[in-house]
C-alpha cells in the first residue's frame, strides 16, 4: 500500500494573475508559509482564519487598499509583508484580540497617512518597514512596543522627529531620511558629474549587490590614466531606506569634504541614463562580499 503524502506547510503563488485567492487555499490548514505576492488581488476570504498554523503571510505587490482584519485572527503569525499595496488605511481593529503575535511587519511602499492606536498592541514586534508612505506623525502607542530592533521610516511625510522612538529600549537601527524635518533638497552638483565616456566596463564583474543597487567593477579615467573603481548602479528611485537621490546627495555630500580616514573615497556621479544613475567610488583590493540581497535562506535569524 502506498503512502499518503504529508500535507503541504509552504505554498508559493507568486506572479500567477490571480485576482483572488483559490478557494484551494483555506483547505490547507497545514500551511505555515504562504506567498501571494505579486498577484492582482485586493482582499482575503471571511475564511481565511482557517489557516491557524501560518506563520509566516507574504501579500506584497498587490492591490490591497486596507489591512485586512481577519489577519488577527491566526495565533501563530508572526511575519506579515503588504509591500508595495494601494494601503491607505488600517483599521483598529486590525491588531486587537488575543491572537496578535507579530514580529515583523512590512507596510513598505503603500499610502498610509496615519497608524491605528491599536498598533501598540504589537508588543512583541521586532522589525517594522513603513518607508515610503505618507506618515505625518506615529501614535504614542508605539512606546509600548519594548522589544524593536528596527524601524524604517524613510520617505514619509513626519514633519518632526518622533520623540516616541526614544522610549523604545532595544531599538538600534532607525532609516528616518527623506522626512518633512529632514529632506534634502540639494541639486546634484555639477562639479562631480563625471562624463559616461570616462568609465568603460570590466566585463560587468559584479563586486555585491543590495536591496537598493548593484556595485560593479569598472575603470575609470583620471588623468589620462585607467582607475579600478566600484560604481554602484541604482535598481529603482525608492528603497527602504528612502529615495535614491537622497542617498546620492549624502554620499556626495562627504565626497566635497576633506578625506576620513575609514571613509570610502566617492569619485562623484553618473547620470546619463536616468534609469541607470550611479555612484562612482574608489577600488578596494582584497575586498570581498559580507552579504548579498536579503532573504530567509540566506539569513535564517529574519526566521
Amino acid at each position: 500500500m502506498a503512502e499518503s503524502s504529508s500535507p503541504p506547510t509552504e505554498l508559493r503563488l507568486k506572479n500567477q494573475n490571480l485576482t483572488e485567492v483559490p478557494g484551494y487555499v483555506t483547505e490547507l490548514t497545514d500551511l505555515k508559509f504562504l506567498d501571494l505576492s505579486g498577484n492582482q488581488i485586493s482582499s482575503l476570504p471571511n475564511n481565511f482564519s482557517k489557516l491557524q498554523n501560518l506563520e509566516i503571510f507574504f501579500c506584497s505587490d498587490n492591490l490591497f487598499e486596507t489591512y485586512p482584519t481577519i489577519l488577527n485572527q491566526l495565533p501563530k503569525l508572526y511575519m506579515v509583508a503588504f509591500k508595495n499595496n494601494k494601503m491607505s488605511t488600517i483599521s483598529e481593529e486590525a491588531f486587537e484580540g488575543p491572537h496578535v503575535n507579530i514580529h515583523w511587519l512590512i507596510l513598505t511602499g503603500n499610502m498610509l497617512q496615519s497608524l491605528p492606536n491599536s498598533v501598540g498592541r504589537l508588543a512583541k514586534m521586532k522589525k517594522f518597514m513603513l518607508s515610503n508612505n505618507l506618515l505625518e506623525s506615529l501614535p504614542k502607542e508605539v512606546t509600548s512596543m519594548k522589544d524593536l530592533e528596527m524601524i524604517r521610516l524613510a520617505n514619509n511625510k513626519l514633519k518632526i522627529f518622533p520623540e516616541v522612538l526614544r522610549e523604545l529600549p532595544n531599538l538600534t537601527w532607525v532609516a528616518l531620511a527623506d522626512n518633512d524635518f529632514n529632506r534634502l533638497e540639494n541639486q546634484l552638483p555639477n562639479e562631480l558629474q563625471i562624463a559616461p565616456g570616462r568609465i568603460s566596463n570590466n566585463e560587468n564583474i559584479v563586486l555585491g549587490e543590495g536591496a537598493s543597487g548593484v556595485v560593479e567593477q569598472q575603470f575609470l579615467e583620471i588623468d589620462g590614466v585607467q582607475h579600478h573603481v566600484a560604481v554602484k548602479y541604482f535598481k529603482k528611485s525608492q528603497n527602504s531606506d528612502g529615495t535614491s537621490r537622497n542617498e546620492i546627495l549624502v554620499t556626495l555630500d562627504s565626497a566635497q569634504g576633506a578625506q576620513t580616514e575609514g571613509l570610502l573615497q566617492c569619485y562623484g556621479y553618473v547620470d546619463s541614463d536616468a534609469s541607470r544613475i550611479s555612484l562612482v567610488f574608489e577600488f578596494l583590493h582584497n575586498a570581498r562580499a559580507l552579504g548579498g540581497p536579503p532573504s530567509l535562506r540566506a539569513n535564517p535569524r529574519l526566521l
